[in-house]
């Protein structure tokens, strides 16, 4: 191992003309921290948490045995880094920080990228879709922030008892509204006069009724007499 390299080290670097790897890493200088494989984890972690690097190559300790006692006594090989690597070391693994932190918390640590469960028995994560987006048109939409989830659900509330603190938890509110965001590409041209969203609810002033057989929804009137059974 010589040397590190990074997925943005090579994005900028037009594939015409042939720069060899050699080149980038020397224009880099990356540094690849190399450890023993004894070294204790919270040691590492404390080097991690200054911030210089976020992964560290692990190499075997070369075992001796000695004359005097018969025991395997591990060699001490200097330097860390490598720039300073002048013989042949046996690099085994390689840790990082999220391992350290799985460790501490006896968890697994996966994210949307992760295409495995676990690193043990090696279950590859099942992709679930769906019903309603199979048969839905609209795409879904980015998460709203902070200040408009605020916004969305004290308007929710001052508009509607239903969605009071009194029938209805805060948490479950907020994620109610972040489950039902979707990007609707849908316009509507009535008359001599187009509109989107809330100005077309103004127009029509509460009228809209979708009729299925003999049940009618009714849009925010039924929100408005809508309670929970006492």
């Amino acid at each position: 191992v010589k040397s590190l390299l990074l997925v943005k080290d090579l994005a900028l670097i037009d594939k015409k003309n042939n720069i060899p790897v050699k080149a980038v890493a020397e224009f880099n200088e990356r540094q690849l921290r190399i450890i023993r494989e004894d070294m204790p984890l919270p040691e590492l972690l404390d080097e991690f948490k200054e911030g210089n690097y976020h992964l560290a190559m692990v190499r075997q300790v070369k075992q001796e045995t000695n004359s005097s006692t018969g025991d395997e006594d591990p060699i001490e090989l200097t330097g860390y880094y490598c720039k300073f690597l002048n013989a042949v070391r046996i690099m085994r693994w390689m840790v990082t920080l999220e391992d350290i932190l799985e460790e501490i918390l006896q968890s697994e640590i996966l994210d949307e990228s992760d295409s495995v469960v676990d690193n043990v028995h090696r279950r590859y994560r099942r992709r679930v879709i769906q019903i309603q987006d199979v048969y839905c048109g609209e795409g879904r939409s980015d998460l709203l922030s902070l200040n408009m989830l605020e916004v969305v659900s004290g308007w929710l509330v001052d508009r509607y008892t239903i969605f009071s603190n009194q029938y209805f938890e805060k948490q479950a509110r907020e994620k109610m509204i972040q489950k039902n965001i979707r990007h609707n590409q849908m316009s509507f041209d009535v008359g001599p006069w187009a509109s989107f969203g809330e100005i077309l609810l103004e127009k029509l002033s509460g009228s809209i009724r979708v009729r299925q057989g003999e049940f009618h929804l009714f849009s925010h009137e039924i929100l408005g007499l809508l309670l929970p059974l006492q």
